[in-house]
């Protein structure tokens, strides 16, 4: 296999570099050949143990921290199985956490003394042209169906998904935003060089799509990551791309969203459905969308009280809040899960599992912080904010998106630390 490799003229960290890129590319188009090829990675990571284990020096004693910390939760349902009586919904939640097992993994294997500036460029790259036709496809589709059936709600929040959670859609297309603030698209990385005028059409429709996803959460982040690169471009002088950020922010979030029935409607009821849910006792007098959250939580919150420590385990957490729900509130329709990350942590994997997720946050925000990777930043207000409204890891893109991310944020903080010499094989 080594020699196959070098036969090519590939390494074996460049094959896997082409892999995460597919990945990057193909996680905004919701297609299963991200999950997919998150199996291929970790036959990569095999292979990669029995052939190279000789050649790079061992990873830095960060990196195993990190490792350790970043399957953290992947391990904690692997000792379920042993507790539970229900394996069949620990090994399908096994499954669907491949990925926080797999991605981590690689700090192990990729060589903490070569720069994962260029690969990450390229990744991020692929990531939001993935995003682009995402969107414009999904978009296309939504304007086909209004016509189809002369209802504007086709163009807006979950329909405009074509079933796809807003909240999910809101978190590629703002991370996308992201990128395209933080440097050129496709073109030579330069200090100081904006991106923002050639990109601004780009930039306009993601900004237009979270407005017509009419996400609450979507809009709120959004306001906070531009918020965000204002302060960036402040502090490295940027002042004109300070200027149409501020723009964009103003235009974007305080006139748009009110252009639009659907999403003005939606901002002008959070405040409403909140405190009326104080008072409602059944789900039926509740605005369907919003309350029923508020119902969840408090539903999860009785239930942790019950089971602080170890919690209910993985596939429990469905039947108990339904029941839950069911005897207080009386609601028949049924809930999935708390729609809160925190919480369904916390009851599906006990206080361990809770730590351990903030943790990640944490200690990623810190390395984020050090490393001034506002892009790093980006990502973990827009997956940690909204997990307070959503169980993100309850979805496979969910959770490939947060461990994937995550992962090369870790490894790049961790790129070009380390100058050992590679000890070649003796022969």
């Amino acid at each position: 296999m080594d020699t196959v490799l070098k036969s090519t003229g590939k390494h074996p960290e460049q094959l896997l570099f082409l892999l995460l890129a597919a990945i990057g590319f193909f996680i905004p188009l919701y297609s299963p050949m991200a999950h997919g090829l998150t199996y291929i990675v970790f036959l990569f990571f095999i292979l990669f143990i029995i052939l190279r284990r000789k050649v790079f020096p061992s990873p830095l004693p960060k990196a195993k921290i990190l490792t350790l910390l970043g399957i953290g939760l992947f391990l904690l349902t692997l000792c379920y199985l042993f507790f539970t009586q229900n394996k069949k919904e620990v090994y399908i939640q096994l499954d669907q956490f491949t990925a926080i097992l797999v991605f981590p993994l690689l700090l192990l294997i990729i060589p903490s003394r070569q720069s994962f500036t260029k690969p990450l460029y390229w990744i991020t790259n692929l990531f939001v042209l993935g995003t682009l036709l995402s969107t414009l496809k999904l978009f296309i589709q939504a304007l086909y169906r209004y016509q189809e059936s002369g209802d504007i709600v086709e163009l807006y929040y979950i329909n405009l998904g074509n079933g796809i959670h807003p909240s999910y859609m809101s978190i590629m297309v703002l991370l996308s935003l992201a990128i395209l603030l933080e440097r050129p698209l496709f073109a030579k990385r330069k200090e100081g060089s904006t991106s923002l005028l050639y990109q601004l059409p780009l930039i306009i429709w993601l900004l237009l799509f979270n407005t017509l996803l009419a996400s609450k959460a979507g809009i709120l982040t959004e306001v906070i990551i531009l918020m965000l690169y204002i302060v960036k471009s402040l502090l490295h002088r940027r002042y004109v791309k300070a200027f149409a950020i501020g723009i964009l922010t103003t235009f974007f979030t305080a006139t748009i969203p009110f252009l639009f029935p659907f999403t003005k409607e939606r901002i002008l009821q959070f405040n409403e459905s909140i405190s009326s849910s104080r008072e409602a006792k059944r789900i039926a007098e509740l605005d369907q969308m919003e309350n029923s959250r508020v119902v969840g939580w408090r539903v999860a919150i009785q239930l942790i009280k019950k089971h602080p420590l170890w919690g209910v385990g993985p596939g429990d957490i469905g039947p108990l809040i339904n029941e839950a729900s069911e005897k207080r509130y009386r609601v028949t329709d049924g809930f999935r899960n708390p729609h809160n990350q925190y919480l369904q942590t916390w009851l599906e994997q006990g206080l361990l599992g809770l730590i351990i997720l903030i943790s990640i946050g944490i200690i990623s925000l810190i390395m984020a912080l050090q490393d001034r990777n506002y892009l790093h930043m980006a990502f973990l207000i827009l997956l940690f904010s909204h997990m307070l409204f959503e169980s993100i890891l309850e979805r496979r893109l969910g959770i490939i998106t947060f461990s994937f991310w995550n992962s090369l944020f870790w490894i790049k903080n961790l790129s070009g630390k380390r100058r050992d010499i590679p000890v070649e094989r003796k022969t």
